[in-house]
Parts: C-alpha cells; sequence; structure tokens
C-alpha cells in the first residue's frame, strides 16, 4: 500500500476526503465545550479559577471521549495543549511552541484553536495579542492553513474585555501586520462564524506559512 506525506490542509487529498469548513470545527468545538461544562461544573475546582492549560486539557479530553464513542460525525482528531520541540546545539529539546486545541486530518494539522484566559486586566489582554494573535502572524501557529481561531475564556471582571481587545487590535494594527481584505476596517464582522465568532481579523504572514490568515475571534463566560 502507498503512502503519502508532508500534506497540507489545502492539498487535494485533504479536499477529497470532505474535511468539515472551519466554522463547522469550531461550532463542534463550542457544542462540546458547552457539554464539557454542563457536565463538570460544580465538581471541583470552580471553572473561574482553573487555568488555561486545565481547561484545555480538560476539553481535550472530552472531546476525545466524544469520538470514541462515536459523537464525531467527521474524521480527524483533536489535540490539547500539544507540544513543538526544537534541538539545541547540545542535542537537548526546546518547546518553541503548544497549540491549545488542534484538529489534525490524517496526521496534517487542519485547524487551530488558541485560548486565552480574559480578566479583565492589561496583562491578559496583552497576552491575548502578543501570545496569541502574534503567533499565528509570525507562522508559530497554523502555518499551513489560512483559517484559524482565538478564544477568550472569560473570568468574572473580564466581561468587558472583548470590546477593549477589539479596539486594542485597531490601535495595534500595523505590528500585529492586519491585512483589511476588503478594506478598513481591520476589525469586521464574523464570515468565518458568523453564528458564534464576535468579528474576525485577517493577518498577513511571510512565506511559507498560507497567507493572509483570517482568525475568528470568540469569547466565552466561564461558570462560576
Amino acid at each position: 500500500m502507498s503512502q503519502t506525506f508532508g500534506l497540507g490542509p489545502n492539498s487535494n487529498w485533504v479536499q477529497l476526503v470532505k474535511a468539515p469548513p472551519a466554522h463547522a470545527l469550531l461550532e463542534y468545538v463550542h457544542t462540546k465545550w458547552l457539554e464539557y461544562v454542563a457536565k463538570y461544573s460544580g465538581v471541583g475546582e470552580s471553572f473561574q479559577s482553573r487555568d488555561e492549560p486545565a481547561l484545555t486539557k480538560g476539553l481535550a479530553a472530552f472531546l476525545a471521549d466524544e469520538s470514541e464513542i462515536g459523537k464525531q460525525t467527521f474524521a480527524g482528531e483533536f489535540f490539547g495543549e500539544l507540544a513543538y520541540f526544537d534541538l539545541e546545539p547540545d542535542g537537548t529539546t526546546r518547546c518553541t511552541r503548544r497549540t491549545d486545541i488542534e484538529w489534525r486530518l490524517y496526521s496534517v494539522p487542519c485547524f487551530i484553536v488558541e485560548f486565552k484566559i480574559l480578566d479583565g486586566s492589561a496583562a491578559r489582554r496583552n497576552r491575548y495579542l502578543q501570545d496569541g494573535i502574534a503567533r499565528f502572524v509570525q507562522g508559530q501557529y497554523s502555518a499551513g492553513a489560512g483559517e484559524a481561531a482565538m478564544c477568550g475564556f472569560l473570568r468574572s471582571a473580564g466581561a468587558g474585555d472583548p470590546a477593549k481587545i477589539e479596539a486594542l487590535i485597531s490601535t495595534q494594527s500595523a505590528s500585529l501586520k492586519c491585512h483589511p481584505l476588503s478594506g478598513p476596517p481591520v476589525v469586521r464582522p464574523s464570515q468565518l462564524v458568523p453564528k458564534l465568532a464576535s468579528f474576525d481579523t485577517a493577518h498577513q504572514r511571510e512565506a511559507p506559512a498560507i497567507s493572509p490568515v483570517i482568525l475568528a475571534h470568540v469569547f466565552i463566560s466561564l461558570p462560576a
């Protein structure tokens, strides 16, 4: 049997096996998040106080369980906190990036969702931009795909953060290499996932990363 390696998300083979569109993948992840919260809210540590790795690992494990019992109706696998490593000169390794939720189709990374906790603080909002959006712009995340998502977990004090994030992106559009696909503004109503995302942004990237990358921005309130 022949084997094919090095496929990109937009390859003919990936299209042949009917990869779900980005909106379907993100809507599925969101639906499973709601089910996960409904099942485990009030059990153990409050969702409000859990850190981001605990939240995304729990979601990834729930996604895997749902797939194993046949509730995922499409091919591919979800991974949580998936680390990538580079070799150092002495042969040791250095973790260069870690994707929060990554969906792979036949081992090809096709869709990435980056999560950040927002709690009303400027430091958290800055991380959303510099440790989140910027990693897509730099090609660290989703280099082989032109669509991805940023997701903000809103603690109680972070209710006003989505509007502040939107304003920050506009003021830092140059450093974030914002790419208005059809003219200003750089932050626009979501076309990628209109039923779920608050807005979309597009960002120019250097080759070999696919450019531009379109990010859907989704904000989810954490339960008490």
